[in-house]
This record gives structure tokens, C-alpha cells and sequence, in this order.
């Protein structure tokens, strides 16, 4: 089973996300913004995939994917956002970027890649 941990200041896109990926078989922790994100990747970040909004409170999505990089080099971070962010994400080390909003279909795609 694949984890994933969803880090997202909307509780809506956290339950939504959450919940569908529940449904295909991810174990799937969440945290409302990136210093939470980053304490639960801490905890256990084996084999877990962080998919993180952008702008939050406390740390964004760009610090904490440059963080979760010095904790794993090899971590697996894909940025969401619904302003195209696509050019800043490297440069912090993110694995890919997520428009927001996103089809489900396409998420679960992108994730089927790294499923165990």
C-alpha cells in the first residue's frame, strides 16, 4: 500500500483528496499546513509520496518541499497550485507540479506511477 500525505490549508481539498485516494487503496495522512507537513514527514517517510499546496500559513509548499529534500534527497514531492508555479518548483526540489484545480483521474494517474 502506498502512502501519501496531503498538505493543504482547505479543508476541502484535504477530505476530498483524502477520501477518493482512501477509496483506491493509499493510506493517506494529512496536515493543514507545511510545519505539520513537515512533523508527520519526519515521523514516518518511508515510501511516502507528499503531494502540497502552495500558499499556507506558517510554511509554504516551496519550503517544504526544500526541507522534506534535505530529510530524503530521493523524496517523492509534487507541488499544487491553481497559479502556475510550474517554473519555481525545481528550484526547491519538488518532483512535479499539480494544477489545481485538478481532475481526480489524473492525480490518481500520476500516482498509479509509484504505487507498490
Amino acid at each position: 500500500m502506498s502512502k501519501i500525505l496531503v498538505v493543504d490549508d482547505e479543508y476541502v481539498v484535504r477530505d476530498v483528496v483524502e477520501t477518493g485516494l482512501t477509496n483506491k487503496g493509499y493510506k493517506v495522512f494529512t496536515a493543514s499546513d507545511g510545519e505539520e507537513g513537515l512533523e508527520l514527514y519526519k515521523k514516518d517517510n518511508n515510501g511516502l509520496i507528499v503531494l502540497t499546496d502552495v500558499n499556507m500559513p506558517r510554511m509554504d509548499g516551496f519550503r517544504l518541499s526544500s526541507e522534506i529534500r534535505k530529510i530524503n534527497p530521493n523524496a517523492i514531492v509534487y507541488v499544487m497550485s491553481g497559479n502556475d508555479e510550474n517554473g519555481r518548483i525545481m528550484e526547491y526540489g519538488a518532483s512535479g507540479f499539480i494544477k489545481k484545480p485538478f481532475e481526480f483521474k489524473g492525480l490518481e494517474r500520476l500516482l498509479n506511477n509509484y504505487k507498490e
